[in-house]
């Protein structure tokens, strides 16, 4: 499943993350990558992206 996150007018925006590209023991790479992120409690955008509690 692929997700796509940027701004409704496609300008430009950067995420903070890392990845990595793994072998597989049957010869198949694997791409992996994780986003960090922060809690949005108390911070005037960030606080308007979840409810406190309902965090994915």
């Amino acid at each position: 499943m692929w997700h796509l996150i940027g701004l409704a007018d496609w300008r430009t925006m950067c995420v903070a993350g890392i990845w990595r590209t793994l072998q597989g023991e049957n010869g198949v790479e694997h791409h992996t990558m994780s986003m960090i992120t922060v809690s949005g409690e108390g911070h005037p955008i960030f606080s308007q992206m979840h409810k406190p509690n309902d965090e994915k």
